[in-house]
């Protein structure tokens, strides 16, 4: 069983190596895919109830696609298991490492953190012109 890192499989496309559920936002079966068809191209993941899935693209709809799947492969040929044990635990220990952080920080200092510097550009950038256009004028 391979091991691969599930942040690598982002916009990778998966194929049934065998019958493959498609499941919608309530986790209801909406499709399935026979072994050769293309599943879908993986958009990002989400941990939901304990359970790892990978969401795929196009945006109008949401389709997930439970791991570990035994029919789950990158290629057509390959009857392999992409998703081990040890990547989902990996996965998930990353997920709850960031809400953690998150906790401890309390939301105000996360974000902050997170945008500030972004939020810090945009008011300077915003300085500069309006000094700028008042300069000119």
């Amino acid at each position: 069983m391979p091991a691969i890192n599930i942040s690598l499989l982002i916009d990778r496309t998966l194929y049934a190596s065998g019958p493959v559920a498609i499941r919608d936002s309530a986790l209801n079966v909406v499709a399935t895919r026979k072994a050769g068809e293309v599943v879908g191209v993986v958009d990002s993941w989400i941990n939901r109830n304990g359970t790892l899935y990978l969401t795929l693209k196009p945006f109008q709809t949401v389709r997930l696609v439970k791991v570990p799947d035994p029919n789950l492969s990158l290629s057509k040929t390959e009857s392999r298991e992409v998703f081990g044990r040890q990547e989902i635990e990996e996965a998930k220990r990353l997920q709850d490492i960031e809400e953690q952080k998150r906790e401890a920080m309390g939301p105000v200092a996360y974000y902050i953190k997170r945008y500030g510097p972004i939020l810090a550009a945009f008011i300077a950038g915003t300085y500069l012109l309006g000094a700028y256009i008042k300069k000119k004028a």
